[in-house]
């Protein structure tokens, strides 16, 4: 017998046992790698998710003209509807659900969500108080066309970074704009059809950022309006 013959076929077991345990050791590093990406993403926390379905129940969310995926698997991963999340679906930043026929009430655990940003709930037939937000991420807070009472949170009034209030077509009162309050970031105001009283002033100093504020249509005794207050659009009507 060829000493050669036997020699290539024993390297040639030994080459086939190497590129066997090599793509074995490929496929379990890739298992590996693949669970370590599911759990980097959709990471939500578990107190967000609890968030979320208290909120989900609290607006009566089985009546809701769109539902999809709520309270199933990850807010984030799943595709809530309406719930928009950070690049790596790790945290929540966006609520948008317009026109949903959400009804009940906001429910205060809403002011747990650190990083939202965005939050539009319009058109619905939402009830109670706002909620007390206190996120400085929060950028855009929409709640036109409801039937809120109670006062407008004081808290929106200091937050750095919001730029947007409507909430427009409700039934809140208390005073529009506290007094004495420095507003960073507000750009929009629309309080207009609500049960608003009182007076307020508009001084530049106060709300340096503001550019647009609707006031129709609410009771209001009188308004101050500073002589270098720039507004591109403010409509008042009694």
């Amino acid at each position: 017998k060829n000493p050669f013959s036997f020699l290539f076929f024993f390297l040639s077991l030994c080459f086939l046992w190497l590129l066997g345990f090599s793509m074995f050791y490929f496929f379990v590093s890739f298992l590996l790698f693949w669970d370590a990406v599911q759990i980097c993403q959709g990471d939500v926390s578990s107190a967000d998710r609890k968030v979320l379905i208290e909120f989900y129940e609290a607006t009566q969310g089985k009546g809701w003209i769109n539902s999809k995926n709520w309270g199933t698997g990850d807010p984030c991963v799943d595709e809530w509807t309406g719930v928009g999340c950070v690049d790596d679906d790790s945290e929540i930043v966006s609520i948008k659900l317009q026109g949903n026929l959400l009804a009940g009430i906001l429910p205060s655990s809403l002011t747990n969500l650190a990083r939202l940003e965005t939050f539009d709930l319009s058109n619905n037939e939402l009830s109670a108080e706002i909620p007390s937000f206190s996120q400085e991420s929060l950028e855009s807070v929409v709640l036109s066309s409801n039937q809120l009472e109670g006062s407008i949170p004081p808290l929106f009034f200091i937050l750095p970074h919001l730029k947007k209030i409507v909430l427009n077509d409700n039934s809140l009162t208390g005073e529009i704009l506290p007094i004495g309050e420095t507003v960073s970031a507000l750009k929009e105001l629309d309080v207009s059809l609500n049960s608003f009283s009182g007076s307020f002033s508009l001084d530049s100093q106060l709300y340096p950022e503001l550019e647009t504020m609707f006031v129709a249509f609410v009771t209001i005794s009188f308004i101050i309006l500073s002589t270098n207050i720039h507004l591109d659009l403010l409509q008042i009507i009694h």
